[in-house]
């Protein structure tokens, strides 16, 4: 693995902005970048965040970073979002009778990063109800 955070905080939002410029129908934008195009980028980073949290599990730290697992989560958070709204796409083109590559792909990816975020939010609401967390009153 070659990710740092930073890196996959760069590509996460540059994922995100490609979608929502996808989405606006912008004629130049649909010109370059298929739907393919779009859902293969978002593997590409749903791939990272999975080997990004891997690395995290096993060291308790993320390469070259001292980022904390909450800013982690909050990136993997956007890009589920992202990944959701890129798979309601795909569903509209699938509806039409097209074949959209990578679209299982992508909800099944999608899943495995709202599994993290949920795992965090387990979590987390463990602590705040166990009271471990009471002197942040």
């Amino acid at each position: 693995m070659s990710s740092t955070i930073k890196e996959f905080d760069l590509q996460a939002k540059g994922v995100v902005k490609l979608v929502e410029c996808w989405k606006q129908h912008h004629a130049a934008v649909r010109a370059v970048w298929k739907i393919e195009d779009l859902v293969n980028e978002w593997l590409r980073l749903s791939q990272t965040a999975s080997e990004l949290f891997a690395h995290y599990c096993e060291h308790a730290q993320f390469p070259n970073s001292s980022a904390t697992f909450s800013y982690f989560i909050s990136v993997v958070e956007e890009a589920a979002r992202c990944g959701a709204e890129l798979d309601d796409i795909a569903g509209m083109f699938e509806t039409q009778g097209y074949q959209v590559t990578g679209a299982d792909k992508l909800r099944e990816r999608i899943d495995q990063l709202r599994e993290i975020v949920s795992e965090d939010r387990f979590a987390t609401d463990a602590a705040f109800q166990g009271g471990a967390l009471d002197e942040w009153d």
